[in-house]
């Protein structure tokens, strides 16, 4: 396993540089078929990767999919020298798929969430059927931004706040994000302008990326606004927007305090290196020391707007 995983690391190094080569125009003979080699080469290692993994039970058979795909595509395009139109066409149907699955899992286990689930955690555990762990918590919360950002813009604003110790009151980054339109806009304008007789593409991708920048920040806007920390029984569970989330029995706080706003961002950096942080600049942080280590931590850094209220709170 450790010699695949060195392969596969050496073949998308030599790609990579290979392809960065290419772009530069740097004169060397043969670099592209070295570089449509690499692809190959990393492509049927992760397919051993994934298929050992399989064997072993570590992991769904679903996973060598993408990895049979990915192999195919390579040598297509190893032989040809062309965009591989294999693998647009079979990812394509089979993100379909993927998706259509992950939307069925996730209203199936609506019935069954508790109150401090998240959809993502539904569609995590979906989408690691088919992808490794880490993409599918980023498709995750790439997911909920986007259909945050939509449910905000189209009446979610004006919903009652959830009950909780919110943070995003006093946080700079909601007057920031909401601001973003007022530039965001404008320098898509004058890049479309300056891209008039460029390529279509160019044109379209940049359209997209600022398009995709409003999105989430309004989709952050959302989340930071709708997930607070909160008290469910004996529990506390501390929320960082859709990016983190921490569950602490009440029990197992030996003391919190303020921590002085006199520190500054790089004076909280130093004091808190080390420990989970739910920060966000702007609003006040408590500091939540635990009787003993949680995930390899004795301390809690987390933001508040009413950290007096949340010190009140998390006592068992």
């Amino acid at each position: 396993m450790k010699l695949l995983l060195v392969l596969r690391l050496c073949s998308l190094l030599v790609a990579g540089i290979s392809f960065a080569l290419l772009v530069f125009g740097v004169p060397i003979p043969r670099l592209a078929r070295i570089a449509r080699l690499a692809v190959v080469g990393a492509s049927f290692a992760q397919l051993s990767i994934d298929a050992s993994n399989a064997r072993a039970g570590r992991a769904p058979w679903t996973k060598v999919a993408f990895a049979l795909i990915a192999c195919a595509a390579s040598l297509e395009f190893a032989f040809t020298g062309q965009p591989p139109l294999l693998f647009v066409v079979a990812v394509g149907l089979i993100e379909v798929g993927v998706i259509g699955y992950v939307i069925a899992r996730v209203l199936r286990s609506r019935d069954a969430r508790t109150a401090d689930d998240m959809p993502e955690d539904a569609i995590v555990t979906a989408y690691a059927r088919f992808a490794p762990e880490g993409f599918a918590r980023f498709a995750a919360a790439e997911s909920m931004i986007v259909l945050s950002a939509f449910r905000y813009v189209f009446g979610g604003f004006r919903k009652v706040r959830p009950v909780g110790f919110h943070y995003d009151v006093q946080s700079m980054y909601t007057p920031f994000l909401l601001a973003m339109p007022l530039f965001v806009i404008p320098e898509m304008l004058v890049l479309e302008v300056i891209l008039w007789h460029a390529p279509w593409g160019w044109r379209l991708l940049n359209e997209g990326v600022h398009v995709y920048a409003l999105i989430w920040a309004f989709g952050l806007v959302a989340l930071f606004r709708n997930r607070p920390h909160q008290i469910l029984g004996e529990r506390a569970v501390l929320r960082l927007g859709p990016f983190r989330r921490i569950v602490v029995p009440l029990d197992a706080i030996a003391s919190r305090h303020l921590v002085p706003d006199t520190l500054g961002g790089r004076g909280m950096k130093k004091l808190a290196a080390g420990d989970p942080q739910l920060l966000v600049p702007g609003a006040p942080t408590v500091c939540i020391v635990l009787r003993a280590p949680l995930a390899g931590a004795n301390r809690i850094f987390v933001s508040a707007d009413d950290p007096s209220g949340l010190m009140r709170a998390l006592v068992a």
